[in-house]
């Protein structure tokens, strides 16, 4: 609540069952220059359960003040890999903090939800709050292990029903067998048609596929990804690696759709591919790479363009928004390094 943004990392640990994970809060501010040791960072959250470990974390405000909401996948807080949420509220988060002093917990419903496997937050309702967006990629629907994304509201008093099936207001659920949606990372909602409402993607690597729910608020629970406004589609296992939506590149007033294709072979093996999509007034309901206004290829062999992305800022001080890619395996400067590209608006 001092003005100045923060920021969060996460790092994992082997334990003697599972990898488990702690997170960093670190405040913004002059203070943040040189290098340190991360065991010096003073906020950091943790467990001492292998099974209920951090996985995935985001910054947000939830109740007023700038909050914490830490995803938990392996939690067994109510059944056996149930995944949680847990709300941290912001105003004096300071020193090693347990999941179990969280201000309040949401769990998966089931066995194996693994609830918190993904996770982004955002007003989607604008109404002053951050929403919760989070994966859920083992829940079971019409059939196994189909996965889902739920959306809980924030309500001003970061107090929720104990179970996301009760919390969340909105859900979009898998639609095939052992789909597993949710358990890709959920890109930052954008407002793709520019009318104002944040829209919201969820994709599936291993389908191929990039599901774009226009209006993200009015989602209501158990909608299924056929329902989607627009379904990108594209080689299983490829596309679908990255999305960002959060970044207007032509500075046209809406936000514009990238999506990665880390794994796809066009330039060299597995070099990757990364399409960007503007114009959401002019999408047919049906998209594929054909479709992209603009396609960016990888430039080594097994380098994987497309395996992160992240967008919603001005790099080079234009007034203009760029997005940063990803490049996981890129053997540009050495064998395996990866590489970071700055894509600029224009």
């Amino acid at each position: 609540g001092d003005g100045i943004t923060d920021f969060m990392f996460g790092g994992s640990y082997d334990s003697s069952y599972y990898p488990f994970g702690r997170s960093y809060l670190v405040d913004g501010g002059a203070g943040v220059t040189g290098s340190t040791d991360a065991d010096n960072v003073n906020t950091q959250f943790s467990t001492d359960d292998d099974y209920d470990s951090p996985n995935m974390s985001a910054i947000g405000d939830m109740d007023g003040i700038g909050d914490v909401v830490i995803g938990s996948d392996y939690d067994e807080g109510s059944d056996t890999s149930s995944g949680s949420l847990a709300v941290f509220v912001g105003g004096a988060l300071t020193g090693d903090l347990d999941l179990e002093d969280a201000d309040d917990r949401i769990y998966g419903g089931d066995d194996y939800d693994y609830l918190g496997c993904s996770l982004t937050l955002a007003d989607l309702d604008d109404d002053g709050y951050d929403d919760i967006v989070a994966g859920a990629s083992g829940y079971d629907g019409s059939s196994s292990s189909i996965g889902a994304v739920f959306i809980v509201q924030g309500n001003g008093l970061a107090v929720w029903s104990s179970t996301v099936d009760s919390a969340a207001a909105g859900s979009v659920i898998g639609d095939s067998r052992s789909l597993g949606l949710g358990a890709d990372t959920l890109a930052h909602p954008g407002d793709l048609d520019g009318d104002g409402n944040l829209d919201l993607v969820v994709t599936s690597e291993s389908d191929g596929s990039a599901w774009v729910f226009m209006s993200a608020s009015a989602i209501a629970a158990g909608t299924e990804v056929s329902d989607a406004t627009h379904t990108v589609s594209g080689t299983a296992g490829d596309m679908g690696s990255m999305v960002v939506m959060d970044s207007d590149l032509d500075n046209d007033g809406a936000d514009d759709l990238v999506v990665g294709a880390d794994g796809d072979s066009t330039n060299g093996s597995h070099s990757g591919t990364v399409y960007i999509f503007r114009d959401a007034s002019t999408w047919a309901v049906d998209l594929t790479a054909a479709d992209a206004s603009a396609t960016l290829y990888g430039s080594s062999d097994e380098g994987y363009l497309g395996s992160g992305g992240a967008g919603g800022m001005d790099m080079d001080g234009d007034g203009i928004e760029d997005v940063v890619i990803g490049s996981s395996s890129n053997d540009d400067n050495y064998s395996n390094a990866g590489a970071v590209f700055v894509v600029p608006g224009w």
